[in-house]
């Protein structure tokens, strides 16, 4: 079964802008999501995407104005998050905040080791506090000391503990044959594990494992 995501109103705005700004303006998704909110709304995607350059943040301003339109019909909220994140949504209650739930459109995958998430990606400042106090709590000194702080105080990983520089790729990714492995599954950061997060995630970075999977269902669609 699909995992799923629930996230609050406010918590899915803010991942409409960042699935913008990580992917870019994606139009024919904007455009489909304009035509199904209806009203002025395919006449303003037109005129801001018609241009000869559409600004990003023009795009991204408008798209913020139809999300809080939309907050008015959470079935049309809903509607145009699925349009956009490529998976189910629907309405979602936890602990009294209303939201949605987003489904991930995993089910069947596997990681096929072939190490492209830790060689490809930049998540050098996605670790978070509870990744540190798991590795605190199991005492992992040799996983800790390739983190670093940035000017603000923020986290930084890999930083090499003798160079002070980035470590890339990853210095727990391990060479096994033709596959890459973990060094230290059991304690990798929750960016690693989670990933590739949902199907579009894993497809707009280069996921061999979910290229695999659109594959398969294109293939069943024949």
């Amino acid at each position: 079964m699909d995992a799923e995501i629930f996230l609050t109103t406010e918590e899915a705005r803010d991942a409409v802008s960042l699935d913008l700004e990580q992917y870019g303006l994606q139009e024919e998704t904007l455009r489909e999501m304009a035509d199904l909110a209806g009203g002025a709304w395919p006449s303003r995607f037109r005129v801001a995407l018609d241009v000869k350059e559409p600004q990003g943040e023009a795009i991204l301003s408008l798209m913020r104005d139809l999300m809080a339109a939309s907050g008015a019909s959470l079935e049309l909220f809903c509607g145009l998050l699925s349009v956009l994140f490529w998976c189910d949504v629907c309405p979602g209650f936890v602990d009294g905040d209303e939201g949605v739930v987003i489904t991930t459109e995993l089910e069947g995958f596997t990681c096929l080791g072939c190490g492209v998430c830790c060689k490809n990606l930049d998540y050098s400042r996605a670790l978070i506090s509870d990744d540190i106090e798991m590795w605190k709590r199991a005492g992992r000194q040799d996983i800790l000391s390739w983190v670093g702080r940035d000017k603000d105080g923020g986290y930084i990983i890999w930083v090499d503990p003798k160079t002070g520089k980035l470590q890339d790729p990853c210095p727990f990714l391990v060479a096994k044959g033709d596959q890459n492995l973990c060094g230290i599954h059991e304690m990798k950061p929750s960016i690693c594990r989670e990933y590739p997060a949902t199907k579009k995630h894993g497809f707009m970075t280069g996921c061999p494992g979910v290229e695999k999977m659109f594959a398969s269902e294109l293939a069943k669609s024949l």
